[in-house]
């Protein structure tokens, strides 16, 4: 699942030596491999006793989805999708891949039309923009509806929602966060 590729970048990236488990304090938490030491009632240093606990797959997967989070809202999604490539935790994607529709004719008419509605925007690849406003009760040979690229939009509006709310109140846990976000 997608728990265990995040498990296994965090993994290879060494980020989990350094998860806090508990309340950081004096001498409660060190990264991994490095000996605490401690001074005694009596003046004499030994090596503290750390007891070390091993994060579950779970914890793996999200301390790598609160830095993509981090560097997504403190940066940018490039950035964000840059280092997700860095880990391996990216999809390929075919440098060929061409998202036109084999044999479409744009109607030069509707072309204008949107280009009017939208401002002057001039799209690389019309046929999208027919596909983006074609209903599904619309019988098209060659353009399908719009239900795909609305999947994708919902996904881009989740996105925006949640980086405006996250900015907006800083101060809200998590629950609150997606008690605001359903609403």
């Amino acid at each position: 699942g997608s728990n265990q590729r995040l498990m296994h970048a965090t993994k290879s990236a060494r980020l989990d030596l350094y998860i806090l488990h508990k309340q950081l304090g004096r001498s409660q938490w060190a990264p991994a491999g490095l000996e605490l030491h401690e001074i005694t009632d009596d003046g004499t240093e030994r090596l503290a006793n750390t007891e070390e606990e091993k994060p579950g797959k779970k914890t793996l997967a999200d301390i790598i989805e609160s830095i993509l989070g981090l560097i997504y809202l403190k940066m940018d999604f490039q950035a964000a999708y840059d280092v997700a490539k860095e880990l391996g935790i990216t999809l390929p994607r075919d440098p060929d891949y061409d998202s036109s529709i084999p044999g479409y004719k744009p109607d030069t008419k509707l072309a204008k039309v949107y280009s009017e509605i939208l401002g002057g925007v001039r799209f690389k690849h019309p046929e999208l923009l027919e596909e983006a406003l074609t209903h599904p009760s619309c019988t098209h040979e060659e353009v399908p509806c719009y239900q795909k690229l609305e999947w994708v939009g919902d996904a881009v509006l989740c996105l925006f929602a949640r980086n405006w709310i996250y900015h907006q109140y800083p101060g809200l846990k998590v629950g609150e966060l997606v008690i605001m976000e359903a609403t």
